[in-house]
């Protein structure tokens, strides 16, 4: 298991953690009463 030989900056870990993010899903538009929504 890799283990980390030195502390980790607070920027680089920062930046680490803003690259991780989920992707935004594809809405897909639904028509309701007359109405389109995008769902």
């Amino acid at each position: 298991m890799a283990v980390p030989k030195r502390k980790m900056s607070r920027s680089n870990t920062r930046h680490r953690r803003a690259r991780w993010k989920a992707s935004t899903p594809n809405l897909v538009p639904v028509t309701v009463d007359g109405v389109t929504q995008r769902v």
